[in-house]
């Protein structure tokens, strides 16, 4: 059985959690033992998903990414994305990616322009998420960022989902994205 170490943001948030579930069942359906972290013994290397490319990653995870590199291991960077600022020094070990696929054309671009790394554009791979039933549970919940509102594609996923979206402002500016998510999707306002 071929082996991967997958380095991403397990256990930083939900968000994250869910992009390290999604990976490890992939990898696992398509024959792969996953280690959580750098192992040695590894065939080869996934970095990914989510927002790692920027200047606050976490430095383990860009110790573990860095000594696969130094270790020859192929590796693959899935669903990566750029959060602003990545300094070239800190993300040179991108160049030694066999292949990277980011989530926007804004890190496809910035890894291009900037760093001077090839990828490939897709889209998130929290889309190929299956969740473990298809009936919908009758007191879920989903708790959506403000942001949403700029994604025109995930507010059409979310208008479809069949749950309760509370909407919850962490700062004030944001009520405004609130508003407009609530219109398109049915949500509500929680004031926590």
């Amino acid at each position: 059985m071929k082996t991967v170490s997958l380095i991403n943001a397990r256990g930083a948030t939900l968000g994250d959690n869910l992009l390290d579930q999604i990976l490890k069942e992939r990898l696992t359906e398509n024959g792969y033992h996953v280690f959580e972290g750098y192992n040695p013994k590894c065939d080869a290397v996934v970095f990914g998903a989510g927002g790692l490319l920027w200047e606050h990653t976490f430095p383990p995870i860009l110790k573990d990414i860095n000594k696969a590199v130094r270790h020859h291991k192929p590796c693959y960077g899935i669903g990566l994305g750029v959060q602003g600022f990545c300094s070239k020094e800190k993300f040179s070990f991108l160049k030694h990616f066999k292949k990277i696929i980011v989530r926007s054309r804004y890190s496809y671009k910035y890894l291009k322009d900037y760093l001077g790394v090839e990828s490939i554009p897709s889209s998130d791979i929290a889309w190929v998420y299956k969740p473990k039933t298809t009936e919908p549970q009758e007191n879920t919940v989903g708790i959506i960022h403000p942001n949403i509102t700029r994604y025109p594609l995930h507010l059409k996923a979310l208008k479809n989902l069949e749950m309760k979206k509370l909407f919850i402002p962490f700062q004030l500016p944001a009520i405004d994205h609130y508003r407009n998510a609530i219109k398109i999707t049915g949500g509500e306002i929680l004031n926590i």
